[in-house]
């Protein structure tokens, strides 16, 4: 669910409570972490750090939040889950590209994640799978960067556009900009990550649920992997 620009301002009046500490020099822009668990917050640090000192498009897309003139907040929440790690733009309007009927003039963001999810659950048990959450964090990072630049494309409504579904035959890659395009583009930095910290490579995106229903996790391309 969006996040709107006056929950996340109102941060900044609770910082006491939160535990909100800040990855720039600034409380209204940047990077931030909130979290009410101490250990939450220090693994939200040991992951920037690690990305920081990750490849160029890793730490590119971590310094550009850092830097930005938005609100980029991490809500380390542990036991949400896997499937409870998100990224929310504050404004969804202004996140959106104008080619998708947004202002595309940039918004921040909220990502929820859960510091103690450490794979996926269809990796579990194979070789070089990741405990790690912070391949997670990034992954969603990557969809706030999208919201930072202004270049969000929101989901398209069903039935979606052919994919290629894990057992299913082949189909094009989505076109450059849409949603699934940047749903790979996050799963393409998400995987410079697991090769600088040699895990295996995410193959497969999802699963995927098509009109309320749970069908196939989704091919990753190539390129992406």
């Amino acid at each position: 669910m969006p996040v709107d620009k006056a929950r996340s301002r109102c941060l900044s009046g609770v910082v006491g409570l939160l535990g909100l500490l800040s990855l720039t020099g600034s409380a209204e822009a940047g990077l931030r972490i909130s979290a009410l668990d101490p250990a939450a917050a220090a693994a939200a640090e040991r992951c920037i750090g690690r990305f920081l000192s990750d490849g160029p498009s890793v730490r590119q897309v971590v310094e550009d939040l850092q830097n930005s003139s938005e609100d980029h907040v991490i809500s380390a929440i542990p036991g949400i889950g896997a499937g409870g790690n998100a990224a929310s733009a504050h404004s969804p309007a202004d996140a959106t590209s104008a080619s998708s009927g947004g202002t595309g003039n940039g918004s921040g963001s909220t990502v929820t994640w859960d510091p103690t999810a450490g794979n996926l659950p269809w990796e579990a048990g194979l070789p070089n799978a990741p405990n790690d959450p912070c391949f997670f964090l990034i992954h969603e990072l990557r969809h706030s960067h999208a919201f930072d630049r202004g270049t969000r494309v929101p989901p398209p409504p069903p039935p979606p556009i052919p994919l290629t579904l894990v057992g299913g035959p082949p189909a094009p890659d989505p076109p450059i900009g849409t949603h699934f395009d940047q749903e790979f583009r996050a799963c393409q930095l998400e995987n410079r990550y697991r090769q600088h910290t040699g895990y295996r490579i995410r193959q497969s995106y999802g699963p995927l649920t098509i009109g309320g229903v749970v069908v196939a996790n989704i091919v990753v391309p190539t390129w992406a992997q």
